[in-house]
This record gives structure tokens, C-alpha cells and sequence, in this order.
């Protein structure tokens, strides 16, 4: 037999890798290969993000080695248990590698398919490896964790929810499925996107426009379940009934929903004439909402101004600019500044005695006096549907982008009577839920 000292200096530069099926494996047999999956073009070296092993192998040699590759972001990898660095780059349509340690190149390319992800290298002096997504850690249980792990990427936490979703399905955090949760502000999403594609999930799911964005950058392979305010104006898919590539989701967009909102805040607020709009100006679908809200408040007699917040520090400005310009009741747009200074914004307005309405719950529920809009409990609800189709074997490209079927009205009765309003009999019958 050759000395393993001989055997991994001749293998070190590139891997020679015959990888045997993994339930043959589990049971203890030698099993076989299987032909490779179909070729899926790399577009970007950010869908090899990630850490891959298999066992090393040289043709007519019984020595073997365990070895991983780990593919950053920026396209270096670092191959273990060598200690040796390399880089990937796209050209000409092809991904090559350099091991920089012993200057060996090839060519990369990624198979997928009947649920098998495979990197694949040819060397320019005829070495070849295949590699599979390691395995992920177990739960820090003491006891194997599930093998379907299902990332989430949020602003706002949603755990429960996004819980009972998957329990109505079957799917048990912990038992049956392990849901990764990343949680953070905008600028911290790319990151966190990263982390759950290093984790190989087998499903990633975004909560929102800007986590959609971010996982959308993070990986082009791993499948993406989104719910975004308006996935086709934020530029997510090129068609609702089409996705295409790896992701689809669902749409919290309804139209005429903002109008709708404006609505309900004249008939709650009916001596009302003059009405801010907070918005981010800067998300994708501002102007659609803004020119909505110009539209319905034409007919309803009501003059609208609006106040920018591009970013937290600019909400207290804005109020005092409400303050002077006589505002006399408030509509909050859902975009994330706006979610994640939610306490702040119902504080202020509480402060000046403005009535609020806004499309999150989550404003009444603070104290703000209505919130109208799509019930994101049965988003989720239908958010875990479309993760168990594609867990089960259906492509993301395939499932149409859905619309909200479902929407929510609640009334904080507690805050009307602190603001001295009186709400109708009518609109409260309409109320999914009254806060008392």
C-alpha cells in the first residue's frame, strides 16, 4: 500500500473524489456512483457559497481521506485538510479554479437535480473531485438534528407565527424540520443572507421586500420562498406568473389597498382634512402607493402631505414638521424604516394626538388608533404551503407569485376614546378585531 504521506502530496494540489451514495452509507455499504445531474450554469461564484466535502480517492490506491472545500463569497475557497487556499473566477462563461499553494487550474462546474447539489473539477492535467454540500450540524440538543433545515430572513420577528405555519403542515421545529432563523436591519441582511447559505438550506425564506433582495444576491441556486409588498415593481421576478430562476413567493400587495386605507382612516376621522403620509421615498414601490393615495384623496376631499424618513433618525423630524403643518391625522407606509420604528412613530403620534392608521397590526396593537391590511398569518400560512411543494420536488420557477386573498381590520377602540373619537357601529362590525 502507498504511504499516506505519498498518497496526499500527489492528491493535495487537486482531488481526485468518487463520492458513494449517501443512503448506502447510512447503511453501512459500499455503494455506487450515480450519473451526474444535469449542468446548471454559474452566474455568479455567490451560488457556490458554502462548505463541500467527499473523500479523496486515487484510481488503483485503497488510501482515503476526507477533505472540504469552503467557497467564500468573494470566490476564495480553502481546502482542509491541506491548509491550502485557492480562487474561482468566471470567465468565458466557465468557472476555473487556481489552488494558489500548488498552482494546479481546471475548470469547475455544478450539477443539480433529484435533490443533489454536485461541484465538480476537472484539472487541467486531468484530475478530477466531485464534491457534496456537507452535512449540517446537528441541533445543539445532544441528539441529530433534522435533516431538513429551513432558513428564515426577517426584519421583524416572526417566529411564532412562522411556527404554527409549519405545524399546521405536519412540520415540527426541532423533530421534522430545524427553522434557522436570521433576524436584522437592512444593512445587516446580505450577511445574515450569507449565513443561512453557508447553513445549505434546503429552502430559504424572506420575510419582506429587503430581505427578499438580499437572499435573491446571496444564492441563485438554493430555492426562495418570499412575501414581498410588491415583488414585480421591487424587480424580484420579471413576471408574477412566471417567477422564474429560484425563487417565487407570495405578494402582500392588493390593489387599491393604500386608497382603501385612506378610506377607513375619513370614516373613522371624519372631520379630518389635512393627512401626512410617512414614507421612504427610496423603496421600490413609494410612488405607486403615493400616487394611489393622491388619487383616492381627490375623492374624498382631503389634502395630503407627506413626510420623508429615509432612516430612523428622521422620524422625530418629521412630526415636528407634521406639528407645524397642522396635520390632523396619519398614514404610516409599510416600508421597513417605517416596521422597524414602529414604537416610535405610534409614540409621537399618540404625543400629538394624531390618529394613525397603517397596514401592519402591529401599529394598533402599540396603541396607533387602525391598521387595514393583508393578513400576514395566512401569508405565512400559504408561505409554508408553497416550502412543502418544493421540498417535495417542485421548482420555484414553476409556482405563479400568489395575491392576498385575506385581509384585516383592527380597530383600537382604547385609543379612539383617548383621542376623543367616537368610531361608528358600522365600521366596528367590520373589525376583525377590536382592542378594548
Amino acid at each position: 500500500m502507498m504511504d499516506r504521506r505519498i498518497f496526499l502530496t500527489r492528491v493535495a494540489g487537486l482531488l481526485v473524489v468518487n463520492p458513494v451514495d449517501a443512503r448506502a452509507q447510512q447503511a453501512g455499504g459500499s455503494g455506487g456512483t450515480s450519473p451526474l445531474p444535469p449542468a446548471t450554469p454559474v452566474q455568479d461564484l455567490r451560488s457556490l457559497v458554502g462548505k463541500w466535502e467527499g473523500r479523496v480517492t486515487s484510481s488503483g490506491l485503497s488510501a482515503s481521506e476526507p477533505i472540504t472545500w469552503t467557497v467564500d463569497a468573494d470566490g476564495s475557497y480553502d481546502l482542509e485538510p491541506f491548509g491550502q487556499k485557492g480562487r474561482l473566477e468566471i470567465r468565458e462563461g466557465k468557472v476555473r479554479f487556481k489552488n494558489l499553494a500548488t498552482g494546479r487550474t481546471g475548470t469547475v462546474t455544478l450539477h443539480e437535480g433529484g435533490g443533489r447539489r454536485i461541484l465538480r473539477g476537472v484539472a487541467d492535467d486531468g484530475l478530477t473531485w466531485e464534491l457534496t454540500p456537507a452535512a449540517t450540524k446537528p441541533l445543539p440538543t445532544g441528539r441529530p438534528g433534522p435533516a431538513i433545515r429551513i432558513g428564515i430572513l426577517t426584519m421583524t420577528s416572526e417566529r411564532e407565527r412562522i411556527r404554527r405555519a409549519f405545524d399546521e403542515l405536519g412540520y415540527v421545529d426541532g423533530k421534522t424540520i430545524a427553522l434557522e432563523y436570521r433576524l436584522g436591519p437592512p444593512d445587516r441582511l446580505p450577511n445574515l443572507a450569507a449565513e443561512l447559505v453557508r447553513l445549505n438550506v434546503n429552502v430559504l425564506v424572506a420575510v419582506g421586500t429587503a430581505p427578499a433582495h438580499a437572499a435573491k444576491r446571496a444564492t441563485a441556486t438554493i430555492p426562495i420562498v418570499f412575501i414581498a409588498a410588491d415583488p414585480l415593481a421591487a424587480g424580484l421576478v420579471p413576471s408574477l406568473a412566471r417567477p422564474g430562476a429560484n425563487l417565487t413567493g407570495l405578494s402582500a400587495a392588493s390593489t387599491d389597498i393604500s386608497a382603501k386605507r385612506l378610506q377607513l382612516l375619513k370614516e373613522a376621522v371624519p372631520v379630518a382634512s389635512r393627512v401626512g403620509i410617512l414614507a421612504d421615498p427610496t423603496h421600490p414601490a413609494a410612488a405607486a402607493e403615493l400616487r394611489e393615495l393622491d388619487a383616492a384623496a381627490q375623492a374624498l376631499n382631503l389634502q395630503l402631505r407627506t413626510f420623508q424618513v429615509r432612516a430612523p433618525g428622521d422620524v422625530e423630524p418629521a412630526f415636528v414638521a407634521m406639528q407645524k403643518e397642522a396635520v390632523e391625522a396619519v398614514v404610516v407606509l409599510p416600508h421597513p424604516v417605517l416596521v422597524l420604528t414602529d414604537s416610535a412613530i405610534v409614540r409621537l403620534a399618540a404625543k400629538q394626538r394624531l390618529p394613525l392608521i397603517a397596514e401592519l397590526r402591529q401599529y394598533a396593537d402599540a396603541g396607533g388608533l387602525m391598521s387595514y391590511g393583508t393578513s400576514y398569518d395566512d401569508l405565512f400560512r400559504r408561505a409554508a404551503r408553497y416550502v412543502d411543494r418544493v421540498l417535495k420536488g417542485a421548482r420555484p420557477a414553476d409556482l405563479p407569485v400568489e395575491q392576498p386573498t385575506k385581509f384585516e381590520l383592527v380597530i383600537n377602540l382604547k385609543t379612539a376614546k383617548a383621542l376623543g373619537l367616537t368610531i361608528s357601529p358600522a365600521l366596528l362590525l367590520r373589525a376583525d378585531q377590536v382592542i378594548e
